[in-house]
Formats: C-alpha cells, structure tokens, sequence
C-alpha cells in the first residue's frame, strides 16, 4: 500500500496540472480505479503468505476497503498534508488491518 501511496505523490509532483485534474479534482478517476486494481493482484499474493487465517473472502475484502479509503484520504488529504505523514498514517491503519487476521478468529460475541 505504501508503494501506492508514494506512486501516486510522484507521479502528481513529476506532473502538476494533468494530475491533479486526473486525479485530485476526480476521485471517481479512471485512472485512480486501475492503479488500484494494477496492484491488486501482488497485493493479495503478499497478504496470502503472510495471514494464512485469512479467507480468500477476507483478502477480498480487504483489498476493496483498503486500498479504495485510504486512496479517497491522500486525495483528499494531498494539498493538507505531508507525504510523510501520509505514509505514517496508511502503514498504522494497514498494519491495525492486518494484524485482525494474524491469529485465528475468534467469535466476536
């Protein structure tokens, strides 16, 4: 999710007026749906290894929340504030996601 993140700074900086129209002004962009669903395939790979008490309906649903909100929060969020903080705060919500499907589940009630 990181890289997403730092993909999407860098091509707004190395391109200011034709990014921000495509992007930061549209958040229903095309172009922002398939960066998202370019990295969805490697993305779910990684997570398979790495929560294997994860369902393949979990990653699923993981990978449409994921990468959906926290893309609406840096373009929204772009002009507001810095990359880094950006950075620092998707790595501790991706983390927090993570780590639900780290152990095995128990029932919530």
């Amino acid at each position: 999710m990181t890289a997403l993140i730092e993909a999407i700074y860098d091509m707004v900086d190395q391109n200011q007026a034709v990014c921000r129209a495509l992007i930061l002004e549209n958040t229903n962009s095309t172009v922002l749906m398939r960066m998202i669903a370019m990295a969805k395939e490697d993305s779910i790979a990684y997570w398979r290894k790495e929560l294997p008490n994860a369902s393949e309906t979990d990653l699923e649903m993981m990978y449409t929340h994921l990468p959906n909100g926290l893309m609406h929060v840096v373009v929204e969020g772009y002009d507001k504030y810095s990359k880094e903080e950006m950075i620092r705060v998707v790595r501790r919500v991706v983390k927090a996601s993570l780590s639900l499907f780290r152990s095995p589940q128990r029932p919530l009630a």
